[in-house]
């Protein structure tokens, strides 16, 4: 892994060099690759090339993170045997572009590339930063905060570290809190102890051999840790802040005619007289809820009353 590490620097602080344009008639080698069991979060890339034609003494092989193949900017690897036909190089880091080359020495001091090409190093994800799938939510015993379950497409490309935030301002410095380091491949993180009812700024940051690669910003609000509907409705009629969150969940409910008013109402689907059919409805429903329902999509001007009395129920 250090050869790599000191290549990568070497590379990155001197000036890019004059370049050529690889051999035109050289083919490509097959290119195989797997996670590293010595160094996380790296590669284990495995080359296969056409065997040399007769007359073959040695073969080698070089490695570059530019093209081009200048004396100084690669490093070789060799001799192999004129038989060989595969060579594996561990401990690669994840998500750089590599140029390499097999050269051949034949019979008679003539030396002919025998494949040579790119690749990019990855270890799940092609090296590409991580991206946000989602938050699975859970009121704690007491119900007094939320145990929150980040999951995220993870880059496996280091160690992984999670900010967290209640501002939407690109987290700024000393807006956020972080927790980490959370294993290279991993993509769940469970967050205890989050406040109720409040909207959440999130995202997974990677630290690789070339740096940080930061993943998109996914945003959230906690539960309320209320009854869901009750929680919805006290959203709904603008008595509380949270549970925007327990309405998704009234939504995505068994009860398909309270499901499709609610949705209604929120704008999110639903259909214009659910909200009707759910007070008609021979279901039996808490007080004062059928009014609320029916004051909030529009179709009873005199139900605001009974939100309120609902919601402190």
């Amino acid at each position: 892994m250090a050869r790599w590490l000191a290549l990568a620097l070497f590379i990155a602080l001197a000036a890019v060099p004059i370049t050529k344009p690889p051999k035109a008639d050289a083919s490509g080698a097959t290119v195989t690759q797997a996670c590293s069991a010595a160094v996380p979060g790296a590669a284990t890339v495995t080359l296969s090339w056409p065997k040399p034609a007769s007359g073959a003494i040695e073969t080698w092989f070089d490695i570059s993170l530019v093209p081009g193949f200048l004396p100084g900017w690669f490093q070789g690897v060799g001799p192999l045997a004129a038989t060989q036909t595969a060579h594996a190089i561990d401990g690669v880091p994840s998500g750089l572009t590599f140029y390499y080359r097999f050269n051949t020495l034949y019979s008679g001091g003539v030396w002919k590339e025998s494949a040579g090409g790119t690749f990019v190093s990855n270890c799940g994800g092609n090296g590409a930063p991580p991206s946000t799938i989602g938050v699975a939510q859970a009121c704690d015993a007491g119900m007094s905060s939320v145990a929150a379950t980040f999951k995220w497409n993870a880059s496996s490309a280091g160690p992984q570290w999670l900010d967290l935030s209640m501002q939407n301002n690109g987290f700024a410095p000393g807006t956020f809190v972080g927790a980490g380091p959370v294993g290279s491949g991993q993509g769940s993180f469970t967050w205890q102890g989050l406040a109720k009812g409040g909207t959440h700024y999130w995202r997974v940051n990677t630290l690789t051999v070339a740096g940080w690669r930061t993943s998109d910003t996914g945003a959230f609000t906690t539960l309320s840790c209320q009854p869901p509907l009750k929680a919805c409705v006290g959203f709904m009629d603008g008595q509380s802040g949270a549970g925007r969150a327990e309405c998704d969940q009234v939504i995505a409910g068994t009860d398909t005619i309270l499901a499709a008013c609610v949705a209604t109402i929120l704008g999110v689907g639903g259909y214009a007289n659910a909200c009707v059919d759910y007070s008609l409805s021979r279901v039996a429903k808490p007080e004062h809820l059928a009014s609320c329902l029916m004051h909030l999509s529009g179709q009873n001007r005199y139900g605001g009353g009974s939100c309120y009395k609902y919601y402190i129920s």
